[in-house]
C-alpha cells in the first residue's frame, strides 16, 4: 500500500498545475488520503497519494488563485496580521487582510509551509520592485 506522501507547496502549486492541464484526471478517496491519477497532454501517466487535505486544496485551486491573491494583495499595499492557532492542524495561521481604515476585507487560512512560501515570494516581489 502506498503512503501520503508530504510534499513542499512548490511541489503542490506544479501538481496543481498539472491537475488542471491534464486532459483527464482520475481520483479515489481513501481511508487515509486520497490517490490521484493525472493523464498528461504527451499521454503519460503521473500518480500521486495526498493527503485529503492537500486534494481538497488542489480541487479547489488554492495553491494557484488563493496563495498568489494573498501576494498580490500585500504587493498592493494591503495591511495583513496573522493569528496563529495550535490546535488546528490543517489551518493552524489566519491571514486577516485589511483596507485603509483597518476593516477586515479578506482572510485566508493556511499552514506555516504555506505561510513561509507566501511571505518569501512576497519578499522576493517586493525586492524586484
Amino acid at each position: 500500500m502506498n503512503t501520503i506522501q508530504k510534499y513542499s507547496t512548490e511541489q503542490l502549486i506544479d501538481l496543481n498545475e498539472l491537475f488542471y492541464g491534464a486532459l483527464s484526471v482520475t481520483y479515489h478517496k481513501l481511508y487515509h488520503g486520497t490517490y490521484l491519477e493525472i493523464l498528461m497532454d504527451n499521454g503519460t501517466y503521473a500518480s500521486f497519494y495526498l493527503s485529503h487535505r492537500d486534494f481538497n486544496l488542489i480541487k479547489g485551486n488554492f495553491f494557484i488563485e488563493d496563495i498568489h491573491k494573498a501576494i498580490d494583495r500585500m504587493l498592493d499595499g494591503f495591511p495583513y496580521s496573522l493569528e496563529f492557532n495550535p490546535n488546528n492542524s490543517k489551518f493552524p495561521v489566519k491571514i486577516f487582510f485589511k483596507n485603509s481604515k483597518e476593516y477586515i476585507i479578506d482572510t485566508m487560512e493556511c499552514n506555516t509551509d504555506e505561510l513561509e512560501f507566501i511571505l518569501r515570494a512576497y519578499n522576493n516581489q517586493k525586492d524586484c520592485k
